[in-house]
Order: C-alpha cells, then structure tokens, then sequence
C-alpha cells in the first residue's frame, strides 16, 4: 500500500522462521504463557531443542497474516488447512512448539519447567487456595489480618494460632490486597506457572493436552474394554469375530460333554486335555492327527497277509479208523 511502512527486519526473519517450521514440522503445540518470565521461556527453549523441538513465538497478529499470505501465493489443501485449524489457536498470549511425533516429550517438558510463585494481589487465581490451621509463628500484633478476612483464631504461647482450615482464594478469582499479603507473611507460595498445553495440532488434526496425560495402564485398561464392547456386540449379534471364536468352542464343547455324559459315550478322562488345546489354539493340531489314525488302522488292516487255512488232519477226518 502506498505510504505503508514497510516490516522490520525482526518482523521479517520471524515469518520466514514460522514458515520453515511449517514446512519442516508436523507437529505443534500451542501453549498459554500467561505469568511465565523471559528466563522461564529461555530454560524451556533450551530443554526443547534437546528433544529436537523448537519454541517460536510472537504476536498473533504477525502469525495470522503469515498464513493468509501463505495460503494467498500457495492456495494448497495443506496451506488452507493451516488457516482453518491453526489460526483459531492463535489468540491470547500464547507460543508454539513445533516438533516431528514429539508431542508427548514437549509435554513432559513443558509440564517440568513449572516454577512455584506467590500470589500476586489483582492477578487471578488459577486454583483453590486453602490455609491450614497451624500456629502460624505470627506475634499477636498480627491478628488484625486475620480479622480482615473471617479467620478464626488464638493466642497460643505469644503467637497466632489458626484454629482451622479456610478456604482463602476460589479459582477463577481476582487475589485481594490481604489474601495476597497473608500468604505472604505464611510463606505459602501457591501458585506455578509455566507454558499450559492448550492444544496440539497434528496431520491436520487438533486435540487438548487430555490426550497426552493419558498413562499406558489407563490405555491398556480403555483398550481391554473396548475389546470386551466388542466381544460382547459380536456374540449378541452371533458372528463370529477372532476374539469370540474360543467362547464358541468352548460353549460348545459343554453342551458336547452334557450330551455325551447323559449317553455315557464320553471319556471324561480326555476333557481336561481337549480344553487346554481349545485355549492354546491346538484344535487344528490335534484334530489331524485324530483324524488320521482311522484311516492308518484300515490301511494298516488291507496290508496284513490274509490268514493261511489250517490243513485238516488225516486221523481227525477219517474219524480215527486206524
């Protein structure tokens, strides 16, 4: 535009830099930086490169424009899938994490860079704070605070005693002037900040952090019960799946050995081995055998010479004349 001032040169390399991270990663992380210090981003950018990732941030506003230009020269189904997924991420104070299948390590990363802070009066409280009773080592000039804000407490050998647990900050509300001091004169330091996982962008894919903190038990364990649902749909509609075949069998084999009792023709001795290789996959195996040894006994039985005829004797056949 005729008068525009042209981008610096630092707004310049770092759309450059985004576009060669979306050009060489397919993995991002978006992470909120709210109350996280310049030191703080410093040591998480370092632990990142460790693991083959790295952290770009800035102004959204220079982020979105750089993917409209981008889908605007290159109007590709992986450009325009950036603006459709990617840029609605891009809002509030917050940094991107780029990596090739390292967004659990970026998470683990991310989650151990999280520094203990206190309670600063006007900021938000992103979590429930409780004060303990305890005797709080305080000398009695102290008490007027906890006037101020409704906390029961005593004089104990020249010094203040809370008498019970108080629920001092509720999340999601603005820390006051006297909560923030009290915690102070406490020592608490009830908050940790660090860079909180929003979301993670993949192969045009976008899913929360929940994902993420999901442990190989818990996996295995949502997975047997998806197996079960499974097993369970498939012998409720009666077809046969990998998973319900050996139920059959062995459903039928107890109907087969409840017949075969009331027959009398079953030998039970030979149960126990039949169930076993029902389990161990060895039907197949043993049924061949099985199977042939019919047929070797009756070639067994056309292969053996034919009995000789006895010659009769003279004395019998004569009817012993001599």
């Amino acid at each position: 535009m005729p008068g525009s001032k042209p981008p610096s040169a630092k707004k310049v390399a770092l759309v450059e830099k985004f576009n060669t991270y979306l050009d060489t990663y397919k993995t991002i992380v978006v992470a909120q930086a709210d109350n996280v210090k310049s030191q703080q981003l410093h040591d998480a950018r370092k632990s990142l490169r460790v693991i083959g990732a790295q952290m770009l941030g800035g102004k959204n506003t220079i982020f979105r424009r750089a993917l409209k230009d981008r889908v605007k020269a290159d109007p590709s189904d992986a450009n325009q899938q950036f603006v459709d997924v990617l840029m609605p991420l891009l809002k509030f104070n917050v940094v991107m994490v780029f990596s090739n299948d390292k967004a659990q390590e970026t998470f683990t990363v991310l989650k151990d860079n999280r520094v203990q802070a206190p309670a600063k009066a006007g900021s938000i409280a992103p979590m429930d704070v409780w004060v303990p009773a305890m005797n709080t080592g305080l000398e009695p000039t102290k008490t007027q605070i906890f006037q101020q804000l409704n906390i029961p407490t005593k004089i104990v050998k020249q010094s203040v005693e809370i008498l019970k647990d108080v629920h001092l900050l509720k999340k999601d509300t603005k820390v006051g002037a006297s909560e923030a001091g009290l915690l102070v004169m406490l020592n608490i330091r009830p908050f940790h900040y660090g860079l909180d996982v929003l979301s993670i962008y993949e192969d045009g894919l976008v899913y929360g952090p929940q994902v993420l903190s999901i442990t190989e038990d818990e996996f295995k364990t949502k997975l047997e019960a998806g197996i079960a649902n499974v097993k369970a749909l498939a012998a409720g509609a009666n077809y046969t799946t990998a998973q319900t075949l050996p139920t059959a069998i062995q459903t039928a084999l107890k109907e087969l050995i409840a017949l075969s009792v009331g027959c009398e023709s079953f030998v039970p001795s030979k149960i126990g081995g039949l169930v076993s290789d029902i389990r161990e996959g060895k039907v197949a195996a043993a049924a061949a055998p099985a199977a042939a040894a019919p047929a070797a006994k009756e070639e067994k039985k056309a292969a053996a010479p034919p009995p000789e005829e006895e010659e009769e004797d003279d004395d019998e056949m004569f009817g012993g004349m001599f």
